[in-house]
């Protein structure tokens, strides 16, 4: 009994750390974030449910009418799947290899298989939520139009359960022999980052890139079954239990439950040597000492500027997410709209000849400005996560001869130069639509510059103010982050504002030259708020800096 007593600790101690812990605020302050986040958590999920609503009336109910029932149930199985391992295969690496914790557990009389079945069911747990969540309206449809029968439905969630402990099951075993040979190795880390960085943004960009192609009669019905039964073929047993008599149905579908889970604890011994002994290797191999160049004549400011971006381009995990937009917007650019040469063309011809339509270059100068300006501000900055970046490690800035001057200064340069870079592939992309006008790239250069600050000064404010510093893999700084979540929504909201009022101004006034004196005006006092927001943001670090807390 002590046994179960135990892993029952565990888990419960990583399901603490994956689901509510992050949304703790690290602050002394009162709950007004943690309200905040919440409400933003809702505000999700209301969207998220909305989008699901819309696939149950247009895709779920009418198979199931046509009876279909089981290739719904199948295809459900294989998402399940596919998210299962998209979404904890990360989380499993971080919390076993790159994490204190089971080096700290190991000295502790703990059973090794507990420490193993901890993580494994701790990173699972989320995804197991979440699929019930799913189902369960899944389950009017086929209760009004397929018939689902009490015991039949229990057979469906005893089969899930089943298919997602196969499914990590089988992930874990790959994960750990494959650890098991290669951890330690120079650069797994980064390579490892870079590859879910990778796949992750593939699977976004996928069903978009598809369907918009010539080749979008590739994703039907019957293939999509094909490629699910062929990847999952633990999907076949629920046709052969859905065909089935309700209670031998529900027996057999129970009894592969049992079944799943006493192999998955009877493998947990092995595994569980195997994993400790990956942890060891990883722990031994990545002690090494390595020397950093640095010239001692570089300002404070400039030093602080270069170790934020190189820590940055040398993290894929921060690199992609703080990054992706600059290089996936031309991209989807591209597939969306631009499926002929001729659109570019007449878009070319459009900028070329922008006199024959009432306007002239000045007056796409600051269209151009303007675009490329609101386009710097709404991706994320860099210094969003300075603070967060630094970890448990904000300490040693206490003991650093480093003012709070230095400290803002350099982290906003940093971000400055990084978003400024993020912002260069939309402007070669728009420079090559304006056929590389020498007015109009200029135009764009300033509105990247000026947008890049004005989007720093208020990132760093942010990050200072609400910092996540309680982070054991950099998965977590950026990707689990609810800070950035929160400032992308308002950054969104804000620019979507400031632009309805623009076409409003121009919509309404009519005047090409009021426009572009509003616009003069606007970012001049943009500029001047960004610089009260960094004074403040100084104050606020002064204040915050001695009071961080893990």
């Amino acid at each position: 009994m002590d046994k179960f007593l135990e892993l029952k600790t565990l888990l419960k101690k990583d399901i603490y750390l994956n689901l509510i812990a992050p949304l703790k605020k690290p602050s002394k302050n009162g709950g007004s974030f943690k309200a905040l986040a919440i409400f933003g958590l809702a505000l999700l999920f209301v969207y998220l449910g909305f989008l699901y609503f819309v696939l149950i009336l247009a895709l779920i109910i009418p198979m199931s009418k046509n009876g279909e029932s089981n290739t719904v149930l199948m295809a459900f199985f294989g998402f399940v799947s596919i998210g299962v391992i998209i979404f904890t295969s990360a989380n499993i690496i971080s919390k076993i290899y790159y994490s204190k914790d089971v080096e700290i557990l190991l000295p502790l009389p703990i059973r090794r298989n507990n420490i193993y079945l901890s993580k494994i069911l701790g990173s699972v747990i989320p995804s197991l939520v979440i699929s019930f969540i799913i189902f369960v309206p899944m389950v009017f449809p086929l209760i009004r139009f397929a018939n689902l029968s009490f015991f039949k439905f229990f057979s469906i969630i005893f089969l899930n359960l089943s298919n997602i402990i196969f499914t990590i099951l089988i992930l874990s075993i790959i994960l750990i022999l494959f650890m098991r040979a290669f951890a330690g190795v120079g650069g797994l880390k980064n390579l490892l980052q870079a590859l879910g960085s990778i796949i992750i943004i593939c699977t976004t960009l996928l069903p978009q890139i598809m369907t918009r192609s010539e080749n979008s009669n590739i994703i039907n019905e019957n293939n999509l079954l094909h490629f699910i039964k062929l990847f999952f073929p633990q999907v076949h047993l629920l046709n052969k239990v859905y065909g089935m008599s309700d209670l031998p149905a529900f027996f057999l579908s129970f009894f592969i439950l049992i079944a799943m889970t006493i192999i998955l604890y009877a493998l947990s011994f092995p595994l569980s040597k195997i994993m400790i002994a990956g942890v060891l290797k990883t722990n031994i191999q990545s002690s090494r000492v390595w020397h950093s160049r640095e010239n001692k004549n570089t300002s404070i400011v400039l030093s602080l500027a270069k170790k934020d971006v190189i820590n940055v381009l040398k993290t894929p995990v921060y690199f992609f997410n703080l990054a992706a937009s600059s290089f996936m917007l031309p991209i989807l650019i591209l597939f969306s709209i631009f499926k002929r040469m001729e659109n570019i063309s007449t878009i070319q011809n459009f900028f070329d000849n922008i006199e024959n339509y009432g306007f002239d270059k000045i007056n796409l100068f600051f269209a151009f400005m303007l675009a490329v300006f609101f386009y710097a501000a709404f991706m994320t900055p860099l210094s969003l996560t300075s603070i967060t970046r630094e970890g448990k490690n904000i300490y040693i800035m206490q003991t650093l001869p480093i003012s709070y001057e230095d400290q803002v200064s350099g982290r906003l340069l940093g971000s400055t130069i990084f978003q400024f870079a993020s912002a260069l592939p939309i402007i070669i992309f728009l420079s090559y639509l304006a056929k590389f006008n020498a007015l109009y790239i200029l135009s764009m250069l300033i509105g990247a510059a000026l947008g890049s600050y004005a989007s720093s000064v208020f990132g760093i404010f942010f990050g200072i103010k609400y910092p996540k510093l309680n982070w054991e893999n950099p998965q977590e700084a950026v990707k689990k982050n609810f800070t950035v979540f929160i400032f992308g929504i308002l950054s969104m909201a804000v620019i979507a504002i400031n632009s309805f009022i623009f076409y409003l101004i121009f919509k309404n006034l009519g005047s090409i030259i009021v426009f572009k004196f509003i616009a003069i005006v606007y970012l001049v006092l943009i500029m001047l708020f960004s610089t009260a927001i960094k004074n403040q943001a100084k104050i606020s670090l002064k204040e915050n800096l001695p009071e961080y807390s893990a």
